[in-house]
């Protein structure tokens, strides 16, 4: 299930305000980078933008006839991303007690 603008801040909320925030990624091999661009997209506006199907079963899929991807419905709605920034050059591995944080 996809988190919310709204549940992030909630999770946000009991940290200070002024603690460094930075992107943890790949359990198996774990990094740290900054934040980088916090920008909105409107996904479904572009005629031509495919989505990746929500029933795909592989090349027997009647929804999107074995593509993985649907033609848009016309509908749209507004995704927040948050782009990674720099390495962090001085430790750009995760350190051992972030990932225990997270549960890696």
């Amino acid at each position: 299930m996809a988190m919310t603008v709204g549940e992030l801040i909630g999770l946000l909320e009991d940290f200070d305000e002024d603690a460094e925030v930075r992107l943890a990624f790949q359990p198996r091999y774990p990094m740290q980078y900054t934040v980088g661009a916090v920008e909105a997209a409107k996904l479904g506006e572009d005629e031509s933008q495919d989505t990746e199907c929500p029933e795909c079963e592989g090349e027997g899929c009647e929804a999107c006839g074995g593509s993985g991807t649907t033609e848009p419905d016309g509908e749209t709605h507004t995704v927040v991303y948050i782009g990674e920034g720099n390495d962090v050059h001085e430790a750009p591995y995760l350190p051992g007690a972030a990932a225990r944080a997270l549960g890696w």
